[in-house]
């Protein structure tokens, strides 16, 4: 007499599922519903089974040379019968306030992304390359031959590096004004965020062209960092709409600070009281990256 194949014989069972044939949307919904059910069912199965076996099983087990005990057993065993579990968890959107439509509205939330744009590339950017394009064209291996000592040059390097800044952010600025027009506070309050800023940039620029591998690697790494840096530092979206860890992220960056300070004074109308903490914390990393980058400069400016 054959043995029944089910579930009950320790047989495979089969079901035969049929759909009528019609809206392409519907059978792949009534598909994707008995096939995600048989995958629960099995999986449920499985493990009621392993329970089952495992509930005969002395406490210690020895297989050959491999030693175990019950429990961990039944932890392997359970592992099989449903290797990956998933979890889905809900994302809440983000709050659009009369504050963060604001942000995109008003024109002069634009000029204190320019200044930080311009920290970014014209400073970050335009230094890494300059330092960098001197070793990839071997003019700075000549320009050691020269009486100047190596600080010297570097300082060379930063004023000329700051100098470009400087012109880029008088373009940067003037064309946002002509064009948008936009009702912003000129403060004293905004040269030292715009000077410290400044020298971050900078400086952040020569230190990764000092320990990237490569001069060419130095100038590819600082227009990447730099793209990437813009979507954490608010300049196209509250910092407020990224999720928890990129926020945290995002809050320890100088440039960050530096776009929230320039923005309450220029359209909120902080004072220079007011924007001391954003500017102390721009210029500790400024010394940060500048005194690393000077310890590192000689050894660097001597390797071929």
């Amino acid at each position: 007499m054959p043995v029944p194949e089910n579930l009950t014989s320790g047989r495979t069972g089969n079901i035969e599922f049929y759909v009528r044939e019609g809206d392409p949307t519907v059978q792949q919904m009534l598909t994707s519903f008995m096939t995600g059910f048989v995958e629960v069912f099995n999986s449920r199965f499985r493990r009621e089974i392993i329970k089952y076996v495992m509930e005969n099983l002395p406490e210690n087990l020895t297989f050959g040379n491999y030693s175990t005990t019950k429990e961990e057993l039944v932890q392997e065993m359970m592992s099989f019968a449903r290797p990956v579990n998933v979890t889905v968890a809900l994302v809440s959107k983000p709050e659009v306030t009369p504050g963060t439509v604001a942000y995109w509205e008003n024109e002069g939330h634009w000029v204190s992304m320019m200044f930080t744009y311009s920290f970014l590339f014209s400073g970050m950017v335009t230094s890494a390359g300059i330092l960098s394009g001197e070793k990839e064209t071997k003019t700075l291996k000549r320009l050691r031959i020269a009486p100047a000592s190596v600080w010297s040059l570097l300082i060379g390097k930063i004023l000329s590096a700051l100098i470009i800044l400087s012109f880029s952010q008088v373009v940067l600025v003037a064309a946002t004004l002509l064009i948008l027009r936009p009702d912003v506070n000129w403060s004293p309050a905004m040269l030292p965020l715009i000077v410290m800023g400044d020298v971050t940039g900078i400086s952040l620029g020569l230190l990764l062209a000092e320990i990237s591998p490569s001069p060419r690697a130095a100038g590819q790494a600082a227009v990447v960092i730099g793209v990437m840096l813009q979507f954490f530092v608010g300049m196209y979206f509250p910092v407020q709409f990224l999720p928890e860890p990129l926020r945290s992220f995002s809050e320890i960056l100088p440039f960050t600070k530096a776009s929230e300070a320039l923005d309450g004074v220029l359209l909120g109308n902080l004072g220079l009281s007011q924007v001391i903490g954003p500017s102390i914390y721009l210029g500790v990393s400024a010394v940060i990256f500048t005194t690393v980058a000077v310890l590192l400069f000689p050894k660097w400016a001597l390797e071929e």
